[in-house]
């Protein structure tokens, strides 16, 4: 079984294959669900990778730019996480790049 922690870093490294990317708090909680649906028949709440992105970038103590180092990957990869909020937006959104 594959945790919603692992799925989540699955989904940082799909989306960063080609280069940056920027990631939403909406996203997060709106969009992730239904990919983990799409790649991996499970139903979660956006509430569940609200909480699994937080505690990741806490893990890695991250809180407005740092690296999140993945050693459970061959070879271990480096994502690089800066937040990057959009001018007069409430919403949070990071710039995300291997």
């Amino acid at each position: 079984m594959v945790t919603v922690e692992k799925k989540l870093i699955n989904y940082l490294l799909n989306v960063t294959k080609f280069g940056e990317t920027y990631i939403t708090s909406s996203e997060i909680e709106n969009g992730i669900p239904k990919w983990a649906f799409r790649s991996y028949g499970d139903i979660h709440n956006g509430s569940t990778f609200g909480r699994a992105w937080r505690k990741l970038r806490e893990k890695h103590d991250i809180n407005i730019e740092g690296t999140m180092k993945l050693h459970d990957f061959e070879p271990s990869l480096n994502i690089h996480v800066k937040l990057d909020n959009k001018p007069n937006s409430r919403e949070y959104r990071w710039k995300i790049q291997r």
